[in-house]
């Protein structure tokens, strides 16, 4: 099921830091590396997030295998 997220996650490359992020009540934003990306984010009560503590100056690949959660 997750095989092309897994395909994905593994091409970022190790070394790209997340440089700002901004989480807002329907979409997500991140910058990296001299880039941006947007994606759509639907707030869920049900489970727990991933990852609690600051994105900022994490692993931009540790930080998009969030989208596994």
């Amino acid at each position: 099921m997750w095989e092309l997220y897994d395909a994905l996650i593994e091409g970022i490359p190790d070394d790209i830091v997340v440089e700002d992020m901004a989480l807002g009540g329907e979409l997500t934003y991140v910058e990296a590396n001299g880039g941006i990306g947007i994606a759509g984010y639907r707030y869920y009560i049900q489970r727990a997030p991933m990852m609690t503590e600051n994105r900022i100056g994490k692993s931009l690949k540790e930080v998009a295998g969030c989208v596994k959660s």
